[in-house]
């Protein structure tokens, strides 16, 4: 089992795209793919994939979040990341709704 890239632990993951699937197209229609690896992946616990994608929208994930240096970089994952990590590995938050999330990230 591979390790979870953001807090570690030695539970199931699930692979991230470090630029979403759904703006490859506008990537690629727009020259804004390359020299990018859009096949590019990282291996994330179901908790830290939700919280990244509560986190971020997919236009800033593309744009400003597409390395996982980027991400371990942000104040937000930095703190999710310290809590997280000291919750044993079969631990799995409650989350918020992805709904719920991109509301408040509207306001």
């Amino acid at each position: 089992m591979e390790p979870c890239a953001l807090c570690g632990r030695s539970a199931a993951t699930t692979r991230h795209h470090l630029v979403p699937r759904a703006v490859h197209r506008r990537l690629k229609r727009r020259n804004g793919a390359q020299g990018r690896d859009l096949c590019a992946t990282i291996p994330l616990c179901r908790p830290c994939h939700a919280t990244l994608h509560q986190t971020f929208d997919e236009r800033d994930l593309a744009e400003n979040y597409d390395t996982l240096e980027k991400i371990l970089a942000d104040e937000r994952i930095a703190r999710w990341r310290k809590w997280l990590s000291g919750k044993p590995d079969g631990f799995s938050p409650k989350l918020r709704s992805w709904k719920t999330a991109r509301r408040e990230r509207e306001r």
